[in-house]
């Protein structure tokens, strides 16, 4: 410890409280601005910015046999050679899913496939 001494703090008391808020300013009050006002007819109505939200994701998980692997892997990582960017197998599917959707041809041969197995 150092060789200084503390000073002694005198407690406030209830008469010193009393004086120290009468001193302190007065609080005023304000109004607020004045607001235009409009009649309820003239408001228009705020419309919503249409956002797209997110297509929702629907989780599917298929076994699949070992030949009909390797002819998507195939398939994938031709894709990513081609497009020289990264396809993934849920990619492949999607394009091969709406493709047989959009082309009746390609859909009856697929449904031939089904049926002769």
């Amino acid at each position: 410890m150092s060789g200084r001494k503390r000073q002694a703090v005198a407690p406030l008391r209830a008469a010193d409280l009393a004086k120290t808020r009468q001193q302190s300013p007065p609080v005023v009050e304000r109004s607020a601005p004045e607001v235009e006002r409009r009649p309820a007819d003239a408001v228009t109505p705020v419309v919503a910015a249409t956002t797209e939200l997110p297509e929702r994701k629907i989780k599917y998980s298929q076994n699949m046999d070992e030949s009909v692997h390797e002819n998507l892997e195939l398939i994938v990582r031709l894709s990513r050679r081609s497009l020289r960017r990264h396809v993934t197998k849920a990619q492949v599917l999607d394009a091969l899913i709406n493709r047989c959707a959009d082309d009746a041809s390609l859909r009856d041969q697929i449904i031939d496939d089904l049926g002769s197995r």
